[in-house]
């Protein structure tokens, strides 16, 4: 009965295996779709972020951090809505201290933290502010890494 079972499975592993699987060839992107996706689908420019801290293993950390700056203009005063998020996930168990902040050229404001994550606490949040500030970059510290992405302005 043993031997039945094996063959079976030999049989069914040898037809998975065999089974190439076919990854379409890319299509032409016309002007319409990349006025579309450009209108409705995000940002008109690519986000791009930097580390200081070094290199990032991917084994070692999952995250993202991502802001936003909204210009509008209240009883003729102007004044910026600034939109941040964050998911903290480190793989180790240890526990680590991180802080989400604001930067810009003269000042910076704490979003979150410092607080406490790891591998069975990750941390996730939104924080939306009215600040007087001129904010260019949103920065990740976790422990020694530290990461900045550019803050997207909505027009």
């Amino acid at each position: 009965m043993k031997i039945k079972y094996m063959i079976i499975a030999i049989l069914l592993l040898a037809t998975f295996t065999q089974a190439a699987y076919q990854i379409p060839d890319w299509y032409p992107v016309s002007q319409h779709e990349v006025d579309v996706c450009s209108t409705w689908g995000g940002y008109k420019n690519g986000v791009t972020g930097t580390s200081s801290g070094g290199d990032i293993a991917l084994s070692d950390l999952t995250f993202t951090i991502t802001a936003s700056k909204e210009t509008a203009v209240v009883e003729k005063v102007s004044i910026q809505l600034y939109r941040a998020s964050w998911y903290i996930e480190p793989i180790s168990q240890e526990e680590q201290l991180f802080k989400v902040e604001l930067v810009g050229p003269t000042e910076t404001y704490l979003v979150n933290g410092p607080d406490i994550t790891n591998y069975e606490r990750p941390q996730v949040g939104f924080h939306a502010n009215y600040l007087d500030g001129n904010f260019t970059k949103i920065r990740l510290t976790l422990d020694d890494l530290v990461v900045e992405n550019e803050v997207v302005i909505i027009e």
